[in-house]
């Protein structure tokens, strides 16, 4: 259950964009000599930023792009870094709404590994793995199972949404918010869940 950071890369890179339409419209307004009548700094036959050499000669300019320079990068990195998925946190259920009778708190792992188990019970089935996030009454459940190579896709997405889905609703106490299914399929059997020792 991974998440990736594509609304937050919409939003600054529709931020940014803007910044920079702005600022380029306002460059190519000041360098068409739009505003150079503007003020008194300007007079009517002067040249747009004609006070630039002046400007670029200044000793603290060298320092401010450097600085301006490092908060881009730093910028860059973070931006960087939140491009990985993330795995979304899983929640602790809360079962008991008032706590003068005690409070029952459930880890999520520990539901979805009982519909894991669930899930493998299913004909031609090997393996499954379950995840689940989002709040206990409107959570969501991702199931990634392993099937036989012999079995119909169909029928088994059908007995998960007939049996293991309400179950599932059943323990959590209100629907389920969505159901996602990732097939994986093999030619093993299924795998040994007993240990013999000796």
């Amino acid at each position: 259950m991974k998440k990736t950071a594509g609304a937050f890369n919409r939003t600054w890179l529709t931020i940014i964009g803007c910044i920079l339409l702005i600022a380029g419209v306002g460059w190519g307004l000041v360098a068409g000599g739009v505003f150079s009548s503007a003020g008194s700094t300007w007079a009517p036959d002067g040249t747009p930023l004609q006070g630039a050499d002046g400007l670029l000669e200044a000793g603290w300019l060298a320092a401010a792009t450097i600085a301006v320079g490092i908060l881009l990068i730093i910028v860059a990195l973070w931006w960087f870094i939140r491009q990985a998925p993330r795995s979304a946190g899983a929640s602790t259920f809360r079962f008991q709404r008032d706590p003068r009778y005690g409070v029952t708190l459930v880890d999520s792992k520990v539901i979805a590994s009982a519909i894991a188990e669930h899930v493998q019970t299913l004909t031609n089935v090997t393996d499954a793995k379950a995840g689940l996030k989002g709040e206990r009454t409107n959570a969501e459940l991702v199931l990634d199972v392993t099937v036989h190579e012999r079995a119909d896709l169909p029928t088994v997405t059908r007995e998960i949404r007939e049996q293991v889905v309400p179950a599932a609703a059943r323990v959590l106490g209100g629907p389920l918010n969505s159901v996602g299914i990732a097939y994986s399929v093999t030619r093993n059997s299924r795998s040994k869940r007993t240990v013999q020792v000796q």
